[in-house]
């Protein structure tokens, strides 16, 4: 099949999904990433339509580029209306247009329609949804590390940063865990690297942190996210199948490019660390001549 059936077949699903919106509910754009998903992974494995949305991880959990052109079809051709809300984000809503029925069998057809309308009916249009990716989507995930550092790490180290929350031990207690899940492939052997540094110069600024440093603590979070950036430009790269051929050349220039990113962000907070006199402070993973204290120091000191 083409890339314009597949186009085709989502374009659909987009219409049906529409269609079936509950009054009120507002469909965002990463939305429809979410329930086509759910559909991929639920419908039969024989369903032609579960080999018409390819799917790859990244930083939002799994995306498709069929997804992101029948977005795009629908708003051309009048199936969805997309507007951009106040945030920025893509509010999608149904247009005076329906979309044709694909080029596929009618029984894969109502199956994926019927398989369609119960996951509209059980998605939470109105709660948080970092809850329904966690407990439904972030479980399939291929590496333990995405769900402890985007569900643990990311939303800790937000409340530490804007809130002067008291959650300092939490905080180093789930980047210790994230550590201890980095991903031991070969392709993910430089981030286990960098990732083991940030935390050490997380672990130094933390441990002297007297309750100031407001510029500080915003540059700390800055880094976490180009962290997590960074990570989920190789995920792509990873978790891409052979229908992403053509775009994993520029894919793994990207995150080429973020990891030289993330080593200048943290030699950058490295500087402002020591400019702060952190790094004279004694702390547990540095200490004298224990093992992990000479590998923290080769770690911390490394270009």
């Amino acid at each position: 099949m083409s890339k314009e059936d597949y186009t085709d077949a989502a374009l659909y699903l987009i219409g049906e999904l529409l269609d079936e919106l509950p009054e009120e509910g507002q469909l965002y754009h990463i939305d429809l990433h979410k329930i086509l998903y759910l559909l991929e992974k639920e419908i039969d494995d024989s369903n032609s339509i579960a080999d018409m949305l390819p799917f790859y991880w990244y930083r939002h959990g799994p995306v498709s580029q069929t997804v992101f052109d029948a977005r795009d079809q629908a708003q051309k051709t009048g199936v969805a209306n997309v507007d951009e809300n106040e945030h920025e984000a893509s509010v999608i809503s149904p247009g005076p247009q329906e979309p044709p029925a694909p080029s596929v069998p009618d029984s894969d057809l109502s199956d994926a329609e019927a398989t369609l309308t119960e996951i509209v009916e059980d998605y939470n249009f109105r709660e948080s949804r970092d809850k329904l990716l966690e407990e439904k989507i972030y479980t399939e995930a291929p590496y333990r590390f995405q769900s402890t550092f985007k569900f643990d790490v990311l939303p800790t180290v937000r409340d530490f940063v804007r809130n002067d929350a008291d959650n300092t031990d939490a905080l180093m207690d789930y980047l210790y865990s994230a550590e201890g899940k980095v991903p031991l492939d070969d392709e993910f052997s430089e981030f286990g690297r960098v990732f083991s540094r940030y935390v050490s110069l997380a672990e130094v600024f933390i441990s002297g942190y007297d309750g100031e440093d407001a510029l500080l603590k915003a540059e700390f979070e800055e880094l976490t996210k180009i962290c997590w950036e960074m990570f989920c430009n190789r995920l792509r790269c990873q978790t891409a199948d052979g229908e992403y051929s053509n775009s994993i050349e520029s894919w793994e220039d990207d995150a080429e490019q973020s990891l030289r990113l993330f080593r200048q962000s943290l030699d950058e907070f490295d500087q402002s660390v020591e400019n702060q006199g952190y790094l004279d402070d004694e702390i547990s993973r540095i200490n004298g001549g224990e093992p992990w204290a000479k590998m923290s120091q080769t770690i911390l000191s490394e270009n």
